[in-house]
């Protein structure tokens, strides 16, 4: 059992992130840079059926497939067709997805130096997070939140919906 928190650079993830693991006491799994595609298929393995609950600041699952169909990049779920595979096994361990989404004249004002292809594809990419979240969502029946940090600005709806989704599973 995990949360997700997804969504693009200049989102919020690792605020948001950084807020529920003080909060819920939880560790957080931080995953930076994109791995070659065997270490990406061991950190997917590993990440399923993660017990005791963590938050991930990002799920290869999720942002591999956002990235890799935006910036054309060796897309090893479409190589290997187990893209729904691993989707299955996700969804069997029931997580809560947070999708951080501004508006997106904030997420274009980024702050930091990006990975090749992002600042460029930037809005083809907020498009296709916003396509897969919501087939997570209508298609699969993932438990997925949208968070905009600019228009909520307290945490609190946040942390009641990760309370409880927390307390259904008995993990408080």
């Amino acid at each position: 059992m995990s949360i997700i928190v997804e969504g693009m650079d200049n989102t919020g993830k690792s605020t948001l992130c950084r807020a529920l693991a003080e909060r819920f006491y939880l560790p957080i799994i931080n995953r930076q840079g994109r791995p070659d595609p065997v270490t990406l298929m061991q950190q997917i393995n590993s990440f399923v059926l993660l017990d005791p609950p963590a938050i991930f600041d990002r799920h290869p699952l999720i942002s591999e497939r956002v990235y890799s169909e935006v910036l054309g990049r060796n897309d090893i779920f479409r190589k290997t067709l187990t893209w729904d595979f691993y989707l299955m096994r996700l969804w069997l361990d029931n997580p809560l997805i947070i999708y951080c989404r501004p508006p997106l004249d904030t997420i274009l004002k980024f702050k930091c130096p990006q990975m090749a292809g992002v600042e460029a594809n930037a809005k083809e990419l907020v498009a296709e997070y916003d396509q897969l979240m919501e087939v997570l969502k209508e298609r699969h029946r993932f438990a997925v939140i949208r968070y905009d940090y600019t228009v909520i600005q307290s945490l609190e709806p946040i942390f009641t919906s990760v309370y409880c989704y927390l307390n259904e599973r008995g993990e408080l």
